[in-house]
């Protein structure tokens, strides 16, 4: 999932009391490319796919990640990641692991803070490690905004010359009713990839069962950002 590692940083996002999760390029957890601090209750069970694009020159390749994913505690998440590939009319298959803890809960006045890690093999070799910290800032009882900030560091082995980098990224998400969100994230460039990371659109909730995602992203592999649609469904409920 999803390259740079935003790609499988693994994993809609939240605000205190108020914690949702959708599709990021290769798993849940997170805006459409970086991860979130926030992490869902314990026992909550969650199916996410999405789709998106990237172009290099004349050439387009096609992906569709698909994750499940399980909170065994509340400040953990623990998921399986598969991805396939669609490039030059060949459908190319890889699989993975991630996992998010949360070490810091948030509080009025304090962030979450939390690390990720993630590990794809196969036709994709990608693994990262992110420390990201998220907060929401409100208006009385409403969330006014939500920030987030982090640094990942990710290793790319499926090209001719094994590469690891670090990069910073930062995301703003801000509520405007209805259980929709408005998103825009970016990172810095690794040096494996084409480009840096951004990714802009909205997401929606309706109401912790089923969330979508529909922005433009470019997720450092591709020469432009490109249409992204991701779905979040719970399985289980938490507790």
């Amino acid at each position: 999932m999803r390259k740079g590692m935003p790609y499988l940083s693994l994993l809609l996002l939240g605000c205190i009391g108020s914690i949702a999760g959708a599709q990021t390029v290769y798993g849940p957890g997170g805006l459409f490319i970086h991860p979130t601090a926030f992490t869902p209750q314990r026992g909550a069970v969650g199916m996410n796919v999405s789709y998106f694009t990237q172009k290099i020159g004349s050439a387009q390749t096609e992906w569709i990640p698909v994750s499940l994913t399980y909170a065994p505690q509340n400040r953990l998440e623990l998921g399986a990641l598969y991805v396939n590939r669609l490039a030059k009319s060949q459908h190319r298959d890889s699989g993975g692991a991630f996992a998010k803890f949360q070490f810091v809960e948030p509080k009025e006045r304090r962030p979450a803070v939390a690390f990720t890690a993630s590990y794809i093999g196969g036709d994709i070799q990608l693994s990262s490690v992110s420390g990201v910290a998220s907060y929401g800032f409100r208006n009385g009882n409403r969330e006014a905004l939500i920030a987030h900030a982090g640094v990942q560091w990710a290793r790319r082995a499926d090209i001719s010359v094994t590469k690891d980098d670090v990069s910073g990224f930062a995301g703003l998400e801000l509520p405007v009713g209805r259980g929709f969100r408005l998103i825009a994230e970016g990172g810095t460039r690794f040096s494996f990839d084409r480009n840096s990371t951004s990714a802009i659109g909205v997401m929606w909730d309706n109401g912790g069962r089923f969330k979508l995602g529909i922005g433009y992203i470019n997720a450092g592999r591709s020469d432009d950002n490109r249409f992204f649609v991701g779905a979040g469904y719970a399985l289980g409920g938490a507790r």
